[in-house]
């Protein structure tokens, strides 16, 4: 039995963490740890991003696709009220469409060239033939909390939401992992080991399916990510580890074990600092920072947030995640029929 309080907190935390590490890890996208330092010094607040880089278009505070296409397939599940690949198909679609996705600066390489074909009649199969970068990981957090505890449902619906963009092996597998992490950390007596372990089964599980293209393993990057962080308690030293050997860009295999390695650091008191060592990291920030932050808050619940920034995020972005949370949250118990105790008095 789960208690509805904490399930509703810990989807609760997942959305307000996704969109924490976005909305902060925005500005310093693509920049090196070094440019970080010399434009921002050390970000733990929201920023805005100068006027030369890449998000100039994006404005104080603002969120991107990784926050924007997990809510859309969480508006999607709930109109649909099941999820398959048309509702897949439809979350995408009417993302790209809803946000004029073409004239903004965040649409990854691998989407855009998906959409497009998606739009043009294209099978979804087809459409994603060749997408192996992180897209595919970054949206797919809804689909874990949807299935607490059910990591094989997980796993098949990343898959699922996967194929329309990033039909491929080494793609899929970043999405069942992260898929896989967070139905894990769903589980109110879940430890961090074993959304860990879920991670790695969910990146095995994926490396067979889609479309086969040559890369490294994933499972294998995510144990090698943890393992070089060995005992290293100083976040800071963490993130230049990761940097230097296991790379943060938009490879699936650098961003996904990034985010695990990052996540086996976390305590419930040091929620925020795993966000920030993300955001400051350098790299694809914003997707770091997001998907550490969804990991994270799935598992701990939103209590160590901090709740001042989401009320900026939501106030610049007409969001209320707790409405969101709390539309989630009903869904996922009538779906799952999951026993409940009520912690309310």
């Amino acid at each position: 039995m789960i208690a509805k309080d904490i399930l509703y907190d810990k989807v609760y935390g997942c959305l307000c963490g996704l969109a924490l590490g976005d909305s902060m890890g925005m500005p310093t996208e693509f920049m090196t740890p070094e440019e970080i330092r010399k434009n921002f010094g050390y970000v733990d607040r929201l920023v805005a991003p100068s006027a030369d880089h890449i998000h100039k278009d994006l404005g104080f505070g603002m969120i991107t696709d990784d926050t924007e296409l997990t809510l859309q397939i969480i508006d999607e599940i709930l109109k649909f009220r099941t999820f398959n690949l048309d509702v897949a198909v439809a979350a995408i679609v009417n993302w790209a469409k809803q946000k004029d996705v073409f004239n903004k600066s965040y649409l990854g390489p691998s989407s855009a060239k998906a959409i497009k074909a998606l739009l043009a009649g294209t099978a979804p199969h087809q459409a994603g033939k060749y997408g192996a970068t992180i897209g595919a990981a970054m949206r797919v957090p809804a689909l874990g909390l949807v299935n607490p505890g059910n990591i094989r449902k997980a796993i098949d619906d990343a898959e699922i939401m996967s194929i329309p963009t990033h039909n491929t092996n080494l793609a899929i597998a970043g999405a069942t992992a992260m898929a896989a992490a967070i139905a894990t950390a769903m589980l109110e007596d879940s430890t961090p080991e074993r959304v860990l372990e879920a991670a790695i089964y969910g990146a095995k599980e994926g490396e067979r399916r889609g479309n086969m293209l040559i890369g490294p393993s994933l499972h294998k990057r995510i144990e090698l990510a943890i393992s070089l962080l060995g005992k290293t308690g100083d976040l800071a030293e963490c993130a230049q580890i990761l940097y230097d050997y296991i790379g943060a860009g938009l490879q699936t295999y650098e961003i996904v074990p990034v985010v695990m390695a990052l996540f086996s650091k976390s305590q419930p008191g040091n929620i925020m600092k795993i966000i920030e060592t993300g955001v400051n990291m350098g790299g694809d920030t914003d997707t770091i920072g997001a998907m550490v932050g969804a990991l994270a808050g799935a598992y701990y619940g939103s209590g160590n947030l901090n709740f001042e920034i989401v009320a900026e995020i939501e106030r610049i972005n007409n969001l209320d995640f707790k409405e969101i949370a709390a539309r989630l949250t009903r869904h996922i118990l009538e779906r799952n029929n999951i026993g409940l105790k009520s912690m309310s008095k």
